[in-house]
């Protein structure tokens, strides 16, 4: 079969991401779907799974721990449970205009740095918005926002090993 392809795909793909991290309930029938892969075909291993979903292949096994602890066959397990903490000083439609400034490089905006940072945020967050922000906190938003450095390998060098549910 023809393979078919979709125009503006990466705009597509990012809006259907952000779609699904948008609520609790989305955020957890992602996680279903995953689970889902996995039982429906023996083959699947966590990698696979992982690279279909966006997702690190630790994240997967980590649902299918969670699967297994105790009894198991209670799928409630994958909730996100609820954090405490302090409220957060942005509302979500600064969150989302930050998110959407993020996939610009700084220097669209004026900026010196080429990537964003903790301390271009901070700067850029300040001149635009009016927003005082500490280096350490806009660090904390762009790592929640997934533009933080990560460690670990680059994508498609995870090994491919067995994920048992």
């Amino acid at each position: 079969m023809k393979r078919i392809s979709i125009k503006q795909s990466e705009k597509l793909l990012r809006q259907i991401e952000d779609y699904f991290d948008s609520t609790d309930e989305l955020k957890f029938a992602a996680k279903l779907q995953g689970v889902l892969l996995l039982l429906r075909d023996e083959n699947n291993n966590c990698s696979q799974v992982a690279r279909q979903l966006g997702k690190t292949p630790q994240t997967i096994a980590g649902w299918a721990r969670k699967l297994n602890q105790g009894k198991g066959g209670n799928i409630e397990v994958l909730r996100d449970k609820i954090k405490p903490g302090r409220n957060t000083r942005l509302s979500k439609d600064r969150i989302k205009f930050i998110k959407d400034v993020l996939r610009q490089k700084p220097t669209h905006f004026g900026m010196t740095s080429t990537k964003w940072d903790g301390s271009t945020l901070s700067v850029y967050l300040h001149q635009s918005l009016g927003i005082t922000l500490q280096i350490r906190q806009c660090q904390r938003i762009l790592q929640r926002l997934g533009y933080a450095n990560k460690r670990g390998r680059p994508d498609g060098q995870h090994q491919a090993g067995p994920c048992h549910i």
